[in-house]
């Protein structure tokens, strides 16, 4: 009972995910599409080729051969030889003998590599060890383990046939190892540390389940974090034998005078996989419960610590206990310095986010008959998951099918248009209705996007009185058949939405459409129902209508003009970006770099943007928690949907959160420094200048500790 009391002062969304976790079923996670029948490679084996002397046929830059065996499995540090074919070979100056090679070519998400992988003693005679040449997997940190009969060669030779990104990029190898593992051994069972252990990692890096990181021998983590603040840390740990009934667990963290943040706003995760691309992905954010590791394996953990908006500043300290059912543990030391600001509630946020929710995936996915009890409670986790992240914009479908059938879930229509037999329209209004009051219940009160009056197709359905059938017809904007349809439903919802107290925050939203298009909509709208706002979402140039437009929203590409977004935003009005398939970064993929989900919150600061829109928030494929991908279209994986079935939350949706509560720094920090004078507020400008698209991790970190140093000095109003 302390716990469930402690952590309703905090994020609601939080206690539903410690609630979850009770009952939660057993993990079950998908096979390493990139694992091969060698396994992984054992503690404490002897890499054979490391420091070893290299050449190669081709080298880029400073990308030298080297590079390939010094130890370093960063994707950074690789070496990089141009164009394709490329040679690398690695000469350990006396034959030895080995059967196991682990290759790690270079990673990114979205290449992988044609090669094989040759042997010989004197450097004229080969035998080949390794044939990729038919290979199609992307390749990933974890690289692939190779185990073939035993030879003895001085002399190792990678040849790369193909680079699915582009052959003109070469090849690239982060790591080639080589190894003599006795397949007949029966090793000791490891006890101790050899067993489990583990050391702090980053929040910028994503940890792979079958290779051991390179992390330095640290149990400490510290954060620097407002009142009212999340921060999060993540953390490995690995494994020498199988673990039974692995658990996490935190306790209070203990600052000035005694004073607590409570064990039940440490709130740490597994972290757990899925596949998607080809590759294994760790971006699922698992509620802690007894879990088994198998041997040989890492489990990154994450930790989110919710700084109450009540606690003393001071430095605040506690432990993470992670510990099997035999007492075998290892122990982290956790630090948070908070400072005197206070971060507002999301409710208060001025960030205006816009994730679209997909009420019918969640019923889906979820077993739920569609608006069942069951549904509308799901769809309350769902939903207070994204308040508590500052959800703005409630996303509601008044056509059948918007956007076809481009995901799993088409959405419905929340209106039920109806054609009588004597030509007259009738209209229900009940389930737009039960949607609307159940979002603004859940904290989604600043704006109903309303989708669409160009749907898809330009397809409009209603039952048809006369026929008893479900009509369709085709009709484009500024034809006489569309003014048909809609006049009579825009004359009928705008009077609705009066009468409900909703006509001022809700638009009627579009979704990359046309000019001519989008002009004869908001001709009939203004004719018919005027003073109704207008959201859009432009992947083409459409400024000359954004006067008309309430809520436009720019794809990233086009170039940021901060005066006009200023303009606007004193005329009441939302201007903000977009990122969706497009582009490959920056972006919210979960292979992406979770730094990148933060560097947009970063660049809606620095642009002056009022926020950030992202089309899909849950529109689930057939199963996240097995594969992000999604057959259907030519999306990036993962591209529809930023959380996951339970709901769970997800590393890239708390780092996208994370760079809101940024943005909310930021804009207290302007008031405060506003009211100094220029000179002050020239400090927080320098800092925002950084923010180029480029680079995006080093960026944001070098961002946000000098936006800790001014908060230290520069004391907020929290509103």
């Amino acid at each position: 009972m302390r716990i469930i009391k402690t952590a309703a002062l905090f994020s609601l969304a939080t206690t539903l995910l410690l609630s979850a976790a009770a009952s939660a079923a057993p993990l079950d996670e998908p096979v390493d599409p990139n694992s091969s029948a060698g396994g992984a490679i054992p503690p404490g084996a002897r890499n054979l080729f490391l420091k070893a002397a290299c050449s190669a046929d081709k080298v880029w830059s400073n990308r030298t051969p080297d590079l390939a065996v010094n130890g370093n499995r960063k994707a950074a540090d690789h070496w990089a030889g141009p164009p394709i074919p490329a040679k690398h070979t690695v000469d350990l100056k006396t034959p030895k003998k080995f059967n196991t090679i682990r290759m790690i070519t270079y990673f990114d998400g979205r290449r992988g590599y044609q090669y094989f992988v040759e042997a010989s003693t004197d450097g004229k005679t080969w035998k080949q060890v390794v044939d990729q040449r038919k290979n199609k997997a992307k390749a990933t940190a974890a690289g692939r383990v190779f185990k073939f009969e035993p030879v003895t060669a001085r002399y190792i030779r990678t040849t790369f046939t193909k680079n699915s990104f582009n052959d003109d990029a070469g090849g690239h190898i982060v790591e080639i190892e080589g190894y003599m593992i006795d397949p007949a051994a029966r090793p000791k069972e490891p006890t101790g540390a050899e067993a489990l252990s583990g050391a702090t990692g980053s929040v910028n890096e994503r940890y792979g389940r079958s290779v051991r990181p390179q992390l330095p021998d640290s149990r400490e983590w510290s954060a620097v974090a407002w009142r009212g603040e999340r921060v999060h840390g993540q953390f490995a740990v690995w494994t020498g034998a199988n673990l039974k009934d692995v658990t996490l667990t935190t306790s209070d963290m203990t600052g000035p005078g005694g004073k607590t943040i409570p064990a039940a706003s440490v709130v740490p995760f597994f972290v757990r996989y899925t596949v998607g691309a080809g590759q294994l992905l760790g971006d699922i954010l698992e509620p802690a419960r007894p879990i088994d590791l198998p041997k040989n394996s890492t489990r990154p953990i994450w930790v989110s610590v919710n700084v109450p908006q009540t606690a003393s500043p001071g430095v605040y300290s506690g432990t993470l206990l992670v510990k099997d059912a035999a007492g075998r543990s290892v122990k982290f030391k956790l630090s948070v310095d908070v400072l005197e600001n206070v971060l507002p509630e999301p409710k208060h946020w001025s960030f205006h986010l816009d994730l679209w929710q997909n009420p019918w995936a969640v019923s889906r996915i979820h077993g739920h008959k569609q608006w069942s009890p069951e549904h509308w409670a799901k769809l309350k986790q769902v939903l207070t998951l994204a308040a508590q992240a500052g959800q703005k914009c409630l996303t509601a479908s008044i056509v059948d099918m918007p956007w076809g059938r481009q995901t799993q879930d088409a959405f419905g229509s929340m209106i039920a248009p109806t054609r009588n037999a004597d030509g007259t329209w009738t209209y229900d209004y009940s389930v737009f209705d039960k949607w609307v009051e159940f979002g603004l219940s859940c904290g989604i009160d600043r704006q109903i996007n309303c989708y669409s009056m160009v749907p898809w197709g330009n397809n409009l359905y209603y039952q048809d009185a006369a026929s008893g059938k479900y009509a369709k017809i085709t009709a484009k904007p500024g034809s006489k058949a569309y003014a048909d349809y809609w006049s009579p439903l825009l004359k009928d919802f705008a009077k609705h939405l009066k009468a409900k107290g909703w006509f001022e925050k809700t638009t009627i939203a579009m979704d990359e459409r046309h000019l001519e298009d989008m002009k004869n909509m908001i001709a009939l709208v203004d004719k018919v129902a005027p003073g109704m706002k207008i959201t859009l979402a432009a992947n083409k140039n459409l400024e000359s209508i954004i006067d008309r437009i309430h809520d436009y929203c720019f794809a990233i590409r086009f170039r940021a003009k901060p005066e006009l977004n200023l303009k606007r935003a004193a005329q009441g009005r939302q201007t903000t970006f977009y990122v969706c398939c497009a582009p490959r970064r920056p972006n919210t993929f979960p292979f992406s770099p979770p730094a990148e989900s933060t560097w947009l919150g970063w660049n809606a600061a620095a642009q002056r943007y009022t926020a950030l829109l992202r089309w899909a928030l849950c529109s689930y494929n057939i199963d996240p928690l097995k594969t992000t991908d999604y057959p259907r279209r030519r999306w990036p994986t993962g591209d529809c949907f930023l959380i996951y079935p339970g709901p769970r939350s997800s590393i890239r949706f708390e780092r996208l959160r994370e760079g809101i509560q940024d943005y909310e720094k930021i804009r207290l920090l302007r008031q405060a420094l506003t009211k100094q004078g220029p000179a002050a507020l020239a400090k927080l400008d320098a800092i925002l200048k950084t923010i180029q698209n480029r680079d995006h991790t080093n960026v944001v970190v070098k961002a946000k500790k000098a936006l800790d140093a001014l908060s230290r000095k520069t004391k907020t109003s929290a509103k």
